[in-house]
């Protein structure tokens, strides 16, 4: 396994097996932004996160996250324990994605640009040491020690990773910050985002986190950048016309695309998604979409719940999404109940 590919699949069991509490010195300097150049945006908070897999789930919450443990990969398990990311005490985090670019034959044209800034309490060298252990067993893979913006930081590289033109580089900040990055000159982008205040997106300006947010993403200027990616979209995209009037024209007029999962008060969860338009006429024209498509799922799935108690949930959730929006945007709601969620949760604990 490429030690890319080892730093992402680690980081993310560690993400899964995360607790909360501990100290929150520094940690408040930091919060959640977005540098120059993202198309697309994803955050969490994993302290709702967290609390909401304890009201659904009690104690099988703490079972859930041994087990995840316990079922990876000894390598993997192994890397965590010596970096000290057992019981990793992960706050929020923000993972942004750079506009892609398409070749004729519609393939991606490089890897776009990628960032993910990880609060959580870390010791970067231990963390380092540990892959660094894991390395001796393997061959055609390093992991160099360098600086960026003033801050010391490791570059993992390999043939493969060079011919791509990706240099994933990492680092921390005040042992409350990790940060990560597609190539050498984005990290130093993101140190110079969180530790300096400078380069954030215009665009991404109102991105954040409050505390009663799940899970948010954002994608921004969806028409523009459409445009910019595909090589000749316009006649790309007449395919779409076929199936929607005018399809590739409201393709190519769509604003931002905003979604989020929060924490209701009834202990459920509201999910909402917001979608901008070129004009009322196009957003008026995507609800009557979405309801006319809706309609046939939800009668499959109430004939379905007549012998079947979980599709009679999936038919009532399907029911309850609501469609709406004014003034060129599009709205879907959702508010999912927490007995429904916690039927969901202990059926996929089976």
């Amino acid at each position: 396994m490429k030690i890319s590919m080892r730093i992402v699949g680690v980081s993310a069991i560690a993400l899964a097996l995360c607790g909360c509490g501990g100290s929150e010195k520094k940690a408040a300097e930091y919060s959640p932004k977005v540098a120059d150049g993202a198309a697309l945006a994803v955050g969490f908070n994993q302290k709702q996160i967290k609390a909401v897999q304890e009201r659904l789930l009690g104690e099988k919450a703490k079972e859930v996250s041994s087990s995840l443990m316990k079922n990876a990969p000894e390598e993997v398990s192994d890397v965590i324990k010596k970096a000290g990311l057992e019981d990793a005490e992960v706050r929020w985090g923000v993972v942004t994605v750079g506009e892609p670019k398409l070749k004729e034959d519609m393939d991606l044209d490089g890897v776009p640009e990628v960032m993910v800034a990880v609060s959580l309490d870390i010791d970067i060298e231990k963390v380092v040491a540990a892959f660094r252990e894991q390395l001796k067993k393997e061959a055609g893979e390093e992991l160099k020690e360098t600086t960026v913006a003033g801050v010391k930081a490791w570059i993992a590289s390999d043939k493969d990773l060079e011919k791509q033109k990706v240099s994933p580089t990492f680092t921390a900040l005040d042992g409350k910050l990790f940060l990560a990055a597609s190539t050498t000159a984005s990290l130093e982008k993101l140190v110079a985002l969180y530790r300096d205040g400078k380069g954030q997106s215009a665009a991404f300006s109102s991105f954040g986190l409050p505390a009663d947010l799940l899970l948010r993403l954002v994608l921004t200027d969806i028409g523009a950048r459409v445009k910019k990616s595909i090589p000749k979209p316009e006649e790309t995209l007449k395919i779409v016309s076929q199936f929607v009037p005018n399809g590739d024209k409201m393709i190519l007029a769509l604003g931002a695309l905003d979604f989020s999962a929060t924490s209701a008060k009834d202990g459920g969860v509201a999910l909402k998604l917001t979608l901008k338009t070129g004009s009322e006429k196009d957003a008026d024209q995507l609800r009557t979409l979405a309801k006319t498509g809706l309609m046939p799922f939800t009668a499959q799935m109430k004939e379905a719940a007549k012998e079947d108690a979980e599709s009679k949930v999936y038919a009532e959730l399907l029911e309850a999404l609501k469609i709406a929006g004014t003034e060129g945007v599009f709205e879907a709601n959702l508010a999912v109940p927490q007995a429904v969620l916690k039927s969901l949760a202990e059926n996929q604990l089976k």
